[in-house]
């Protein structure tokens, strides 16, 4: 039982690439599969779109990075450089980017629009309220148990489920083109 997260980095890009954004940036997590495959759903978006892939645009962080994005500021700013858009691996490491432009005068959305994944309220509660793919964590959790109880009448039972995740529009997203 998990979300389908190739189609969670997808759609985060997809809505970047929908609202106008070519130049788009991705922070993903080395350290898990999440982040690789949310990684390949930003690639195969770019590459759907006709747009070049840039790995001077990409950054790869692991856990101990999230814990200390301050350290990896000059990184990221270089990341985010030249690009008016950007995919990240999950909400806290989006609110760490909105800080980090925060404080070098990068203005969200105006500048730099960015989508997260996890819709966590994090999201919700960031200074500037996040677009987010979200994470149906409580819905995966009731149907992994569900699964499981229903595994232990009948050790033929297919547990397997893959939700689709879908997308929560707010604020950290600027249209730069007419989406009519």
């Amino acid at each position: 039982v998990a979300m389908d997260d190739k189609k969670a980095g997808f759609l985060g890009t997809n809505y970047l690439i929908d609202a106008g954004h070519t130049k788009i940036a991705g922070i993903f997590k080395a350290d898990d599969r999440q982040g690789h495959f949310r990684y390949a759903g930003y690639l195969e978006s770019l590459s759907d779109a006709g747009i070049p892939i840039c790995d001077e645009h990409v950054l790869w962080i692991d856990t101990e990075d999230i814990h200390h994005s301050e350290f990896n500021e000059q990184r990221i700013l270089k990341r985010l450089e030249g690009c008016s858009g950007c995919v990240c691996y999950n909400d806290e490491v989006a609110v760490s980017v909105v800080d980090i432009c925060t404080k070098h005068g990068i203005s969200i959305p105006e500048q730099l629009s960015i989508v997260s994944i996890d819709d966590s309220d994090l999201a919700a509660l960031c200074e500037v309220p996040l677009t987010s793919v979200a994470y149906p964590i409580k819905e995966l959790g009731k149907t992994a148990a569900e699964n499981l109880l229903r595994l232990i009448e009948d050790n033929n039972y297919n547990a397997n489920c893959e939700f689709t995740p879908k997308i929560t529009i707010r604020e950290s997203v600027k249209q730069i083109k007419d989406t009519k």
